[in-house]
Order: C-alpha cells, then structure tokens, then sequence
C-alpha cells in the first residue's frame, strides 16, 4: 500500500503567501481557494498549508515528488460533510494508475503551528480478503457421523 505523510509550518506558508500573492493563484485550485475564502481570514494558512501538505505527501506515496508533475496535478476536494479527498489528473492520475491505485484515503490535521497530511494509495492487491468461516466442529461431527452410518447401512 503506497503511503505518504508530509507537514508543513504554517508561518512559513503565511510568510509566501504575503510576499507572492500570485502564489495561490499559481499553486491552489479554483475549488480549493473558494473552500478556503470562506474560512476565517486568520485560519487560510492552516488550510493552504495543509493542502500543500496533502500534494506532497500524494506525491511521496506515487514515489515521484514533484519530478515530472505539474503544480495541479494533484488537489484535495471536500465532501459536503467537511471530508477531504484527493482529486488527481494529469501526470498524477497516470502514475496512480501505473501502480494500480484504485482510491485514496487522505486525513488531514493542523494546528496554530503546523498543518500535516497522511495518504494511502488503495490497491485491489492491498484490500482485505473476506474472511472464510471456520466450519462449525459440531456440524462436521454430525455430517461425518451420518457418512459413517450410511457407509456401514
């Protein structure tokens, strides 16, 4: 299962998006700078942080960083109950694909200081397999005894 965590320090975040405004236009999705408009000014950085952290820690787990990956290749969505999710395109969703990535599960966490991300790439090959049922050893008496008695009848 391809993981990836990634933290990052949220004033370093605020300092870079105060000296390059055009940074959020270049880096952040439409959607995700929309999501984060509608949050408290004095907690944006948390969130850009923790989308930053989101993307690197994707990246770590496609084993790639940012090395042939554009800059929106990979974004976080949000489920109208808050949860986030991974959106992937481009060179991104190839890779997934390469290493038969079928879903994503991401969780995401800040403080005041820091904003962290944790990834897992779900493959068929990672799922669980159904558990099989122990024959009940009642059962196989009771159906052993009924062979024995037929075979001696």
């Amino acid at each position: 299962m391809p993981i990836g965590v990634d933290i990052v320090e949220i004033p370093r975040m605020q300092r870079i998006i105060e000296r390059t405004p055009r940074f959020l236009e270049r880096v952040f999705s439409p959607a995700e700078r929309s999501y984060v408009a509608h949050k408290h000014k004095a907690a944006q950085a948390q969130h850009y942080a923790a989308f930053w952290a989101a993307r690197e820690a994707t990246l770590k787990a496609l084993g790639t960083g940012f090395k042939g990956m554009q800059l929106d290749d990979v974004s976080v969505g949000h489920e109208e109950s808050g949860r986030p999710f991974l959106i992937l395109q481009g060179q991104a969703a190839a890779r997934a694909d390469e290493l038969g990535i079928e879903d994503w599960e991401l969780s995401i966490s800040h403080t005041r200081s820091v904003a962290v991300a944790n990834v897992a790439g779900l493959r068929q090959v990672d799922r669980p397999k159904p558990q099989v049922e122990a024959p009940d050893p009642h059962e196989e008496l009771a159906r052993e005894f009924k062979r024995l008695r037929r075979e001696l009848a």
